[in-house]
């Protein structure tokens, strides 16, 4: 069985993961994306923090302030490569 539209998600977000993992450390934080404001690192943490969705009703459905804490959640428990 299949849910509306999660076939798509699938292939976008492995696209995205695509783009994503060739980039250097610099690309990684500090390159652009479409989405003004937000790299690489933002869109990333974005696309993980859909996952929780208690984050966003904390913030009262704000989706920037939502992931600023989930970009700094993600950078508290980054692995040193």
């Amino acid at each position: 069985m299949n849910v509306l539209g999660v076939d798509e998600l699938c292939r976008e977000r492995t696209a995205f993961l695509g783009t994503v993992e060739p980039l250097g450390d610099d690309d990684f934080e500090n390159g652009t994306t479409l989405c003004d404001g937000w790299a690489p690192r933002d869109v990333l943490a974005h696309l993980v923090g859909t996952a929780d969705l208690a984050n966003y009703m904390r913030h009262g459905l704000r989706v920037s302030a939502a992931n600023a804490v989930a970009v700094t959640g993600g950078a508290s428990s980054a692995v040193p490569s």
